[in-house]
């Protein structure tokens, strides 16, 4: 498999909104296989599409599966954490293993996350911050910035992470099926619920690091 033409890191990503809203429409959600919670910690779910040579996988977990928190990193350790777990996550032929004789290539990897602002964002509040530090009292300041910093930390306690990787075969017919490597890289992952649309019609299941393939073809 060849390095990823395109690795991108996203808050919110309006290809995964136009690519898979399409693509995924097409499945029809088994209650019993998404019932449970949508935010279950240990567990995460894929959604596969396969389509002519391309293959479309939407992973989502919680944040907690892979970094071992949900909140905003409140330490440089803790932003590197963050960092190290979305690198792993983009090295998506080790996420997703395919078949040599599929000869697949990784065209695609988005991960959409809320535990890091982007340079801009930060850039942004700074001068915020700076342009108002002159117009409210001290103690109002402080308040504002408590009252803030504890709202950051309410919404980051439920914080999920969803990736999409894009895979083109050139020779389809030979992608039999793909062993998820999650397991393997975040053992905090202990179940991955999934459904999958091919050839074969529409299938789901539960994966876990005993049984972590799935077959396309069957």
């Amino acid at each position: 498999m060849t390095t990823p033409i395109n690795s991108r890191t996203k808050v919110s990503s309006p290809f995964i909104q136009s690519v898979l809203v399409t693509a995924f429409s097409s499945l029809i959600f088994t209650p019993l296989l998404y019932a449970a919670d949508a935010h279950e910690h240990g567990v995460a779910t894929l959604d596969a599409v396969v389509e002519g040579k391309l293959l479309d996988i939407m992973i989502i977990t919680p944040a907690a599966n892979v970094v071992g928190f949900e909140h905003l990193p409140e330490t440089d350790v803790q932003k590197a954490e963050v960092l190290q777990a979305i690198n792993r996550l983009k090295r998506g032929d080790e996420i997703i293993q395919l078949p040599n004789a599929a000869l697949c290539s990784l065209k695609e990897v988005e991960v959409e996350q809320s535990l890091l602002e982007s340079p801009h964002q930060t850039e942004h509040e700074h001068e915020h911050e700076h342009e108002h530090e002159h117009e409210a009292e001290h103690e109002a300041e402080h308040e504002a910035e408590h009252e803030a910093e504890h709202e950051g930390e309410h919404e980051g306690e439920h914080a999920d992470i969803r990736v999409h990787y894009q895979f083109s075969c050139a020779k389809p017919e030979r992608l039999s099926g793909f062993t998820l490597g999650l397991f393997d890289q975040f053992p905090m992952v202990e179940l991955v619920r999934y459904q999958m649309v091919g050839q074969a019609g529409q299938k789901g299941g539960t994966l876990s690091s005993a049984t972590d393939e799935i077959s396309i073809r069957e």
